[in-house]
């Protein structure tokens, strides 16, 4: 017996004596024999739905997210083909952000150790010709970094009773990768943003009076057209409510090529 596997097991039978393994069915050479595992060969990480690498994996919407898998560099070991469920976490592991069934985050791999189909939404991989995995549903992390964690586990290996599983995951038998998606939310719209919202006659951008639109966003009589009321008037070309230039109409009410 080497110094390491002697080390394992009197690690194992401590853990044994803490949580009562007699009373779970299990022994010490069980808890040894998970520690000794083999690990899942092959790896796992977060792309945009064509396959393209994101620097940093920092993406602005949870449904930007796909999952790929392959070998961790050229000429080694892929995922063994197979049926994997998923999951996404926050990066401890301890808070579960997937919002459908385990069920339906199923991905298939074949011998080459791509993802050849899902249930998720799938896109084309113009990487390796397999498909990306749509990660969406699942909810933003409470880690203040924005930071996200991916599980990738056979679904064999699925156990929700596994003692030291996260949701049925557990890391020696799962691949993971880490992302970040930090949501911004969209302010309200509000009188002098420019855009004619509801219960506005007009919005110019300003919450200035005597310009033909008021710091209330009433349109006001000052004797000639208002580019970005909504009608088109005078020498106006065209007029779609709002000062936004791309769109087109100009924020001068002339037209745009699009």
């Amino acid at each position: 017996m080497t110094r390491v596997q002697l080390l394992n097991g009197l690690f194992a039978m401590g853990v044994c004596l803490a949580i009562g393994c007699s009373e779970r069915g299990l022994s010490a050479l069980d808890l040894q024999g998970q520690n000794n595992e083999p690990q899942l060969s092959g790896a796992i990480f977060t792309t945009t739905e064509d396959g393209t690498r994101v620097n940093e994996n920092h993406y602005q919407t949870t449904c930007d997210v796909y999952l790929n898998g392959g070998p961790e560099k050229e000429g080694a070991a892929g995922l063994p083909a197979g049926s994997y469920y998923f999951q996404v976490t926050d990066p401890p592991g301890k808070v579960l952000l997937s919002t459908d069934a385990v069920e339906m985050r199923l991905v298939n791999v074949d011998e080459s150790g791509r993802f050849v189909s899902a249930v998720h939404p799938t896109g084309e991989n113009a990487v390796d010709g397999g498909v990306t995995v749509q990660l969406c549903p699942f909810d933003l992390s409470p880690n203040e970094g924005c930071v996200h964690k991916v599980w990738l586990t056979r679904v064999e290996d699925y156990d929700l009773e596994a003692m030291n599983g996260n949701f049925g995951f557990v890391e020696s038998r799962s691949k993971t990768d880490n992302f970040k998606v930090c949501e911004e939310e969209t302010p309200a719209p509000f009188c002098g943003d420019g855009n004619v919202d509801e219960g506005e006659e007009c919005d110019d951008g300003n919450d200035e009076n005597d310009d033909g639109c008021s710091a209330e966003c009433t349109t006001e009589d000052i004797g000639q057209p208002i580019c970005g009321n909504g009608e088109v008037e005078g020498d106006e070309e065209c007029d779609d409510g709002n000062l936004n230039d791309e769109d087109g109409c100009s924020r001068v009410c002339t037209e745009e090529s699009t």
